[in-house]
């Protein structure tokens, strides 16, 4: 995959999954990672399960959906506190793309690259 279209797909990815990651889910743990703000760990499965089936049905292969979807996951924990991540959850559901999903999702796409 060309670098300019893991970079979009980074970006893109992150959308559907703020609009869900405040839903619940019921099935398997995932392990917190060592980030400087947690988020409850509902959110954090949700968050996970929804950004590997977004990743996965986007093109990406399950190894870099799941690099993605840890590193998505450990930028907003050590940017965001959980009241700032919710107002980026509001802005997406808005329709607009937040100036942090696309920091984040250029910064995650370098290790996608890498």
């Amino acid at each position: 995959m060309k670098t300019t279209t893991l970079k979009l797909l980074a970006i893109v990815t992150c959308l559907p999954i703020l609009s869900a990651a405040s839903l619940p889910v019921a099935n398997a743990q995932t392990p917190q990672q060592n980030t400087r703000n947690r988020y409850p760990q509902e959110l954090v499965n949700n968050y996970t399960r929804t950004c590997l089936a977004n990743s996965v049905d986007s093109g990406l292969t399950e190894r870099q959906a799941q690099i993605l979807c840890n590193c998505t996951l450990r930028e907003f924990q050590n940017r965001y506190t959980l009241e700032q991540f919710g107002e980026i959850m509001q802005q997406a559901r808005g329709g607009a793309i937040p100036q942090a999903v696309t920091e984040i999702g250029l910064s995650c796409a370098e290790e996608l690259i890498n």
